[in-house]
Formats: C-alpha cells, structure tokens, sequence
C-alpha cells in the first residue's frame, strides 16, 4: 500500500467503548499499534488511528442521550490523551453519523459535531443513503458536518454503504448497477468538491463493493 501511496489506518471500535470499565480496550489498542509501528520500518507502519464507535446503536440511547453523549466525550477525551502520547504525528479519525450535528454538547447549544471535529484530524460521515441528491440525499445530509468542518478547518469524508440493510433499501447501494453507483458518487463529488473540507468518499465496505461490479457489470 505504501508503495501505491495509500494510506493505511489502524480501525477498531465497539459501542460499549464509552463505559468507563471499558476503555482498557481503547488504551490496549492504541498501546498495540504503537508497538508494532515502532517495530517495523517506516513503509510498513499504520499512518493514523481509526475509531468506529457508535454508542447510540446501545439500547441506553433512548433513555438517556445526554449521559450517553457526556460518556462518548469522555472516552474521545481518552483517545485524544493516548494517541498524542503515543505518536503525535498519528492521524485520528472517526465515524459519525450525518445527524450528529443535531445533538449539543450537554449544557450548551454547540453542536457536538463541531466539538468532536476539533478533536478530529478527519471524520468520515455515514451518509447511508442510495441517491445524491434530494432532501434525503447523500449531498442534503452530509453538507451541515461540511460546513462546520469547513469553518474548523479539517477534513471531511463521506461514507456510503453497498452492504443489505435493515433500515430500508434507500440506505445502500446493495441493490444498485455500478453504472448507477458511479452515476450518483460522481453528483456528490461534484457538488462536494468545492469545499474545503471535503476529502473524497469512503466505500462500506470493500469486499461488498467489490462483488457489486463483479456480479452485476
């Protein structure tokens, strides 16, 4: 990959991370990739750190959204902490979803998007939807996060999925003809492009994406 010039980040993450009994997990996994970049040559290393945490996939989220939210604070807290310990020219990025933007930092009226962005070298938007554009288009849901990046300056991806889903064929590509799929991401990266913060489209995931093109040419 290096020799491609890709870049290649250490990705983990579990919605439970932000318990406090759990965030030996988040120190053992920073600790881990520490070690091993330090053991192997330069082209052989991770470039940044990766987190995929989604707390309100717990069954507390729907009772209890600020405290969830103070914990998720908490724990990004943690790994801003670690990572910076280890290897401060680690990158940190993270998943979030599009509608983040719509929840605030408990006790004020700071979107909590915007605060985890400052924290963030890049977040990868989960835009889950199967059009770019319309009110409940891939471009119409991800442009809020955008902007607020915009303004931070930092880097923005944007994420679809070709996964099957449970939330409704209207979240993924699954079903899609590539000629369709290169159709729509084409739309959002014209429309993105001029902004600043945006940095390209991320495939979820790669193995599905793959078999799509194969499959139905």
């Amino acid at each position: 990959a290096s020799k491609l010039g890709i870049r290649v980040e250490a990705l983990a993450g579990a919605s439970d991370w932000i318990y406090e009994e759990n965030h030996d997990y988040v120190k053992r996994f920073i600790a881990s990739v520490a070690e091993y970049n330090r053991s192997v040559n330069d082209d052989e290393r991770f470039q940044g750190y990766h987190f995929d945490i989604e707390p309100y996939t717990l069954d507390i989220w729907k009772k209890k959204q600020t405290w969830v939210i103070e914990r998720w604070m908490d724990t990004i807290r943690l790994i801003e902490t670690e990572v910076r310990a280890v290897d401060e020219n680690m990158t940190m990025a993270f998943d979030i979803p599009f509608w983040l933007n719509k929840y605030a930092v408990p006790g004020t009226d700071y979107s909590f998007s915007a605060w985890l962005l400052e924290k963030a070298d890049i977040v990868v938007i989960m835009a889950y939807r199967d059009l770019a554009s319309g009110s409940n288009g891939i471009i119409t849901l991800a442009k809020p996060i955008i902007l607020e990046a915009t303004t931070l300056k930092k880097k923005v991806i944007v994420a679809v999925d070709t996964l099957p889903s449970k939330e409704g064929m209207h979240t993924t590509f699954h079903a899609k003809k590539p000629a369709d799929i290169e159709m729509e991401l084409q739309t959002v990266m014209e429309h993105l492009s001029p902004y600043p913060s945006y940095s390209g489209v991320a495939i979820h995931d790669y193995v599905s994406w793959r078999k799509l093109f194969h499959t139905n040419p």
